[in-house]
């Protein structure tokens, strides 16, 4: 099951931006930029919207993940981020799915993620040691699992493997203080896109997510010449 959200020459496109605002801003700005690396551990669960209302929508069980992250902090109020990310058992039941090729079932889904994102960031710090900001950038997954199908009229019950590499977006905005100069603690609400079918929806106009509360601590490396500490 191969999807993709984002057209390719988007895609291709993207990171080549990405890249070459790093180059040119590095180049720029030599003297504050700062590496950090870190970890984060993090609660998934998957959304759903219906028939294109966005305020009125669904919410899966929660489920694990964790993320590896470093990047670059280019100036005081840029960076790039990259991540790599691990999701557990997301699971979503969708009653009288139109399953492609096998009919009208009872849907119940659960599979894992793996996922490599690059982002841009744009950082506002406040009161010295804190910093709020906002991130944007494309997720590359691959996901695997099953899928439970229940026929709803007392029929036969029966499971398939379900697997699949998307390309979508992620989002994310959150809060982060810097103690001790060179330890950084982050805050983040985010959020992924998922391609519908994967979880049985079959409505053309609902759109799906992965929404995810992270909490993380990150280890910054370099001191900005003639800036601030904090990142």
């Amino acid at each position: 099951m191969n999807t993709c959200f984002i057209r390719r020459s988007r895609v291709v496109y993207l990171p080549a931006a990405i890249a070459a605002a790093v180059l040119f801003t590095s180049t720029a700005s030599a003297q504050e930029a700062k590496w950090y690396a870190g970890a984060m551990l993090e609660d998934v669960r998957i959304g759903v919207a219906r028939s294109g209302d966005p305020f009125s929508y669904e919410l899966g069980s929660g489920a694990f993940a964790y993320a590896l992250r470093g990047g670059l902090r280019l100036t005081k109020h840029i960076g790039v981020d990259f991540a790599l990310q691990h999701a557990s058992d997301l699971k979503w039941t969708e009653p009288s799915a139109n399953v492609p090729g096998v009919g009208l079932y009872n849907s119940s889904v659960a599979f894992d993620t793996n996922d490599a994102q690059i982002s841009g960031v744009g950082i506002l710090p406040f009161a010295k040691i804190w910093e709020g900001f906002v991130r944007l950038g494309i997720d590359f997954n691959r996901h695997s699992g099953q899928q439970l199908l229940t026929n709803p009229f007392g029929g036969a019950t029966f499971t398939r493997a379900i697997s699949g590499n998307d390309i979508t977006y992620v989002n994310g905005v959150g809060v982060g203080v810097t103690l001790a100069k060179v330890w950084h603690l982050e805050l983040e609400f985010a959020s992924l896109g998922l391609d519908e079918s994967i979880i049985g929806v079959d409505d053309d106009e609902a759109f799906a997510w992965v929404s995810t509360i992270a909490f993380g601590v990150e280890r910054r490396f370099g001191r900005a010449r003639g800036g601030s500490d904090t990142r």
